[in-house]
């Protein structure tokens, strides 16, 4: 029988909440694909804007779980956004490795000058020339986010079978009728 304590139990929801974002990001990489290679509107210019953004916030808020999960702090709140992609491209090991490269905080960084480009923009129609460089650094993170999750998720399962081998602690058992205990049920 497995010993699930509870630190196990909260590796395996996250990961399991991990791998749910990793298929929503996949899914907006095909959507983002299916635009791109729509004919070039106004309609399609703002969906794709939209996917991009979108990409963006869910590799954000994939990584704000794992900076609860384990503990950590963003510093500096003024530059929040940007402090959570450096805390991601870095090694904290013995706590976790780094969970991105330096590529993909890279890519990141022009995905998140887009998020805050298109959260304020406030017009209907986008040039094709201000899509390019965040689409351009989408393609670039694509072949990378893959490998690079699933490479923190085998983090993950390490953790987990590390806690499995722990025995946990016998609950201390109290004898309600000896007269040294000062309550009596």
């Amino acid at each position: 029988m497995i010993d699930w304590t509870e630190q196990n139990t909260d590796l395996f929801l996250l990961k399991a909440t991990l791998l749910e974002d990793i298929a929503t990001i996949t899914e907006v990489y095909v959507a983002l694909e299916q635009e791109h290679a729509a004919d070039i509107t106004d309609s399609r210019n703002i969906a794709l804007g939209y996917y991009l953004y979108r990409l963006y916030t869910l590799f954000e808020m994939l990584f704000l779980r794992l900076v609860e999960h384990f503990g950590l702090e963003i510093v500096d709140q003024t530059q929040w956004h940007a402090e959570l992609l450096r805390n991601m491209a870095t090694d904290l090991l013995p706590l976790r490795p780094a969970v991105i490269s330096q590529e993909s905080l890279a890519c990141l960084n022009k995905l998140r000058g887009f998020r805050h480009f298109f959260r304020s923009a406030r017009v209907l129609h986008f040039d094709p020339s201000q899509l390019r460089l965040p689409y351009n650094a989408a393609c670039q993170l694509k072949p990378l986010y893959q490998p690079e999750l699933e490479t923190f998720l085998t983090f993950l399962d390490t953790l987990m079978a590390s806690k499995k081998k722990r025995k946990r602690k016998p609950a201390v058992k109290i004898d309600f009728t000896k007269e040294e205990f000062p309550f009596q049920p």
